[in-house]
């Protein structure tokens, strides 16, 4: 006997791979947009060759390649979230 947890049909995106792309960009997108807004609230692009980076960037390129960097970061952890909830429910099935 198989017991089906109440989000399992909500984690089975396998039929739809749209949903499951969305699933992974759009939460990053919205963390992207948020950190790049506490980051560069916090540190101005002008200042960044003092940390180590060579030579001035238009603000625009430090701020578009930050965004570009935040939501490559926060994919992966969308990414790697999916992948690890998809084999919580099997798991929990096995158990039993």
């Amino acid at each position: 006997m198989s017991t089906r947890l109440p989000s399992e049909d909500a984690l089975d995106l396998g039929r739809h791979p749209a949903r499951v792309i969305m699933a992974v960009v759009w939460p990053s997108f919205l963390a992207a947009l948020a950190a790049e807004f506490v980051f560069f609230a916090l540190i101005d692009p002008a200042e960044l060759p003092l940390l180590g980076f060579a030579g001035p960037l238009p603000r625009a390129v430090v701020y578009t390649a930050g965004f570009f960097a935040f939501w490559a970061l926060c994919a992966l952890s969308s990414a790697l979230t999916l992948y690890f909830l998809d084999g919580a429910p099997r798991l929990v099935a096995d158990a039993e």
